[in-house]
């Protein structure tokens, strides 16, 4: 039987793994479980079911929280980078400034969180107003590139307005540990808190 994780997902299901391999010397850095279709589903299922709790906190509160994965993100920053190095093959430094650059996103985007302000758009017909607020309205899926990671990661996932929806990922094959690293980041104590 499947092990529950904090996130509401269970582990995948025995399928074929494949090797993450650094390009540089062909070694292998990693093995990482294939994800199938069911896991994408049971993604997709955690990620709806999360949506209704998230879509009930203000965007201070959402903030808070965007700017608590950036705080973990910049403890961890070392050892992302050199999971970028490894896998991408991305010189160290600028590896660390890959890791800078999608931290500073989270930070932003943390900010703008409380924000997120409607609009009134002039109307075509006398005495009318249109007015345009941004609200939860699902899960929005990400898909991330092999060539920035982590910046396109929080990039994608940040902006408004989806900071108000919950978004699972698919992660590009060459480059999934950085993303894992990010994930086991939020299941800090801190998060549990927020």
């Amino acid at each position: 039987m499947a092990t529950p994780l904090p996130t509401g997902l269970t582990k995948p299901q025995p399928q074929p793994n494949f090797e993450v391999r650094d390009p540089a010397s062909g070694g292998v850095v990693a093995t990482v479980a294939a994800c199938g279709a069911p896991e994408v589903e049971a993604a997709v299922a955690a990620a709806d079911a999360a949506q209704k709790a998230w879509a009930q906190k203000t965007g201070k509160e959402r903030g808070r929280v965007l700017k608590a994965w950036h705080a973990l993100m910049a403890a961890n920053a070392d050892d992302l980078a050199t999971l970028l190095t490894l896998e991408a093959g991305k010189p160290w430094a600028e590896a660390a400034g890959e890791v800078a650059y999608a931290a500073s996103f989270l930070e932003w985007f943390g900010e703008e969180a409380k924000r997120a302000y409607g609009e009134t758009i002039p109307a075509t017909l006398p005495g009318r107003r249109l007015l345009a607020i941004k609200q939860p309205v699902g899960v929005a899926a990400m898909i991330t590139p092999w060539n920035f990671p982590s910046a396109m990661l929080t990039r994608k996932v940040q902006p408004s307005p989806r900071p108000l929806n919950t978004s699972p990922c698919a992660l590009a094959l060459a480059c999934p540990l950085p993303h894992a690293r990010l994930s086991h980041c939020t299941r800090s104590p801190l998060f549990s808190t927020l």
